[in-house]
């Protein structure tokens, strides 16, 4: 049994505390022209980072048009995403959504709406 989950979450990085498959969830709110969000995957002891470790999934976009957002903000470029997956983890191997467009202006928007989420849940322990 793990007894606390919350431990498995660091600095936006979920390590698997035990061996097992896990669903795995990541949305956003991207606010700039380019955005993409890769899910990377590493082994035990080493953190993903931007063209490290095995890419997982992917989101984002790359909007050609302004336009006029709720709030009356021209100019906004604002979509969301998410993609979810299920992948099996070995105890200890770290799991991380990095920010790599390579544009270097990438950005998450948040309000108190809480448009981001980073999820990983145990679906099946495995010894």
């Amino acid at each position: 049994m793990v007894t606390n989950p919350q431990a498995a979450f660091s600095g936006g990085v979920f390590t698997a505390p035990v061996k097992g498959v896990y669903y795995l969830s990541c949305f956003g709110r991207c606010e700039t022209q380019a955005c993409d969000v890769t899910v990377r995957v590493s082994a035990a002891g080493t953190t993903p980072a931007a063209n490290a470790g095995t890419v997982e999934a992917a989101f984002g976009t790359d909007l050609n048009e302004k336009w006029e957002g709720s709030s009356g903000n021209i100019g906004a470029y604002w979509s969301s995403h998410g993609v979810e997956f299920v992948r099996l983890l070995e105890q200890g191997q770290r799991v991380a959504a990095v920010m790599e467009s390579g544009q270097g202006d990438d950005c998450l928007y948040e309000t108190s709406y809480w448009y981001q989420h980073f999820n990983a849940m145990l679906y099946m322990r495995l010894n």
